[in-house]
């Protein structure tokens, strides 16, 4: 949270991502495929009790920090079901639309290239610990 009049900044939630103001009180946030709210006084900038799951399984994408749960000015929320989207397996391809898994854990891919001949790949693992702080 960031005082336009002060400038100074607190975390008032870790281990989430792409947190929002839900009335009447609430910061909701995602997490690991999950939303969660947590009791949220703006008035003192401070959250009170522990977060609490109000949904398995929203659609989210933690590497550009998108939630696909919007809030509404009276309380209503919707969220959009798919769990994690960038959690998962490197495979190849052929133009048949054939496909091979690799022998890879299912993990947070990012950037993915191949090199020039097309025998070897390199992919960059996102560590999902690096991402905690909201």
């Amino acid at each position: 949270m960031v005082s336009f009049r002060t400038g100074e900044s607190k975390v008032i939630i870790r281990s989430g991502y792409d947190p929002r103001y839900a009335e009447p009180g609430y910061v909701v946030f995602g997490r690991s495929g999950s939303l969660f709210g947590v009791s949220f006084d703006p008035v003192r900038g401070e959250t009170s009790g522990e977060p609490t799951l109000i949904a398995s399984g929203v659609s989210m994408d933690p590497l550009w920090n998108q939630l696909h749960a919007p809030t509404s000015d009276t309380g209503l929320l919707a969220y959009v079901p798919g769990g994690d989207r960038s959690i998962g397996r490197l495979a190849w391809v052929d133009r048949q639309g054939r496909t091979e898994f690799l022998p890879t854990p299912t993990q947070l891919y990012n950037v993915i290239d191949l090199s020039p001949d097309g025998q070897k790949l390199a992919a960059h693992v996102m560590d999902p610990r690096l991402r905690l702080g909201v």
